[in-house]
């Protein structure tokens, strides 16, 4: 049997008698307070779906080139950082998100083209380089396999040869950081490298800053002027900061341990600092949509009134009162909800298809591929976002229902009855 706190709190919401005359208003306001809280709940979910998207798609393009973990000793050369690492390589391949790990070295340097100058970040690199990183899979034209010891070739970025104007075969001077004396004073290293490969990340500030060259070459031109050490690549890159726990506990305190989210944790916060914002902002759309709900039960307060006093003097507690009317925006919160949430997830799914649509109407382009790293709108649902949504949804609604429902349980069935005529 239904509760007739319930019952009553259907009737008059309006949600089942839209097409009786006298509750036309209340039924149009009831719909509005609807929509207003479905357009709420289904813009912050498409929303923060897309930036999940750009998000996800931005990191897995990043986690191609960039390190998933690394290990190094700072301030000592190649050699002997591989010598006191080789006495815990036996403990670390026990970590069973290791997949694989692959040598390198790094410094800054400065490239030079004809009257072009730049500053780059050198990477030497050994023949195991491409089971950690994916570079073979992203190269433009050339072939990484070229990157023989001695012969000085480089692989640079697509945006770092259009900068240079060059392609595979041309020559670039490297500048190292380190200088040889002699009497006549300090001279700069300079040494021609040989342009073997072209690569595009999809990522401007690598594909603009990167080059790659043979470790040993690195080694042999820069001195003792290179970060050395060795990278991994973990087969989750979420229990990546656990594998790093792991090995710290592992290696001596000389040891330097990183991984991605660290190396690169401003832009991960920035993105996360984004979300939280447009969350907060678009909140206030549904905030709104409780207002609405707010006039809404006031009004039917205000209507109901008589039938609030009949009841009280059939025995109904102020507080059965208060929840008839609690119960009622509830309701209307809960509908608008569903139907938010809903609507929401139908638009992401078919996001790709509105876009071109709009394209195509509007004669536009909203992601040109020569200026964005994809060129469709990428989406990640996430139904932890969407049960935060209905929770603010559904509370906004709620608190809407207070002050309504309080007033309600305050009118005096005997002052109210004697206006009667």
């Amino acid at each position: 049997m239904i509760p007739y706190e319930v019952w009553l709190a259907v009737k008059y919401s309006g949600l089942l008698n839209f097409k009786n005359k006298k509750n036309k208003i209340i039924s149009f306001i009831t719909i509005t307070s609807i929509c207003g809280i479905a357009i709420g709940v289904a813009a912050l979910i498409v929303i923060l779906s897309v930036m999940n998207g750009f998000q996800k798609e931005v990191r897995n393009r990043m986690l191609d080139i960039i390190p998933h973990m690394e290990i190094s000793i700072p301030g000592v050369d190649y050699n002997t950082f591989i010598n006191s690492y080789k006495k815990f390589k036996s403990l670390i391949d026990k970590d069973s998100n290791i997949e694989s790990s692959a040598s390198f070295s790094l410094s800054q340097a400065i490239v030079l083209k004809d009257s072009k100058i730049i500053g780059v970040q050198v990477q030497g690199i050994d023949t195991d380089f491409i089971n950690v990183y994916r570079l073979d899979k992203n190269l433009f034209c050339g072939d990484i396999k070229h990157l023989k010891d001695n012969e000085f070739g480089v692989i640079i970025g697509l945006e770092l040869s259009k900068f240079l104007n060059v392609s595979v075969g041309d020559s670039i001077t490297v500048l190292a950081p380190n200088s040889s004396s002699s009497i006549i004073g300090f001279s700069p290293c300079l040494k021609e490298f040989i342009v073997q490969g072209i690569f595009s990340s999809g990522y401007y500030e690598y594909d603009a800053n990167m080059v790659f060259v043979n470790i040993n070459d690195a080694n042999n031109f820069f001195f003792n002027s290179m970060k050395n050490g060795i990278r991994f690549c973990v087969k989750n890159v979420h229990l990546t900061p656990i594998s790093v726990k792991n090995i710290r506990d592992i290696l001596p305190d000389y040891f330097s341990v990183d991984d991605w989210s660290n190396t690169n944790k401003f832009w991960f916060n920035a993105v996360q600092t984004e979300k939280r914002m447009m969350f907060l902002i678009l909140s206030v759309i549904i905030a709104i949509a409780s207002f609405n709900l707010f006039s809404s039960l006031t009004m039917l307060v205000s209507e109901k009134k008589y039938d609030i006093a009949i009841m009280r003097t059939f025995g109904v507690s102020y507080i059965n009162i208060s929840l008839i009317f609690l119960l009622t925006g509830l309701m209307i919160g809960f509908v608008g909800t569903i139907i938010g949430v809903i609507s929401g997830i139908i638009f992401t799914y078919n996001i790709d298809l509105i876009v071109c649509l709009i394209e195509k109407i509007f004669m536009v382009n909203f992601f040109p591929v020569e200026s964005y790293i994809m060129g469709t709108l990428p989406y990640d649902i996430n139904y932890l976002d969407i049960l935060n949504i209905s929770i603010v949804s559904i509370s906004l609604s709620f608190i809407a229902t207070i002050y309504p429902s309080i007033k309600a349980s305050k009118y005096m069935p005997a002052r109210i009855l004697n206006n009667v005529r």
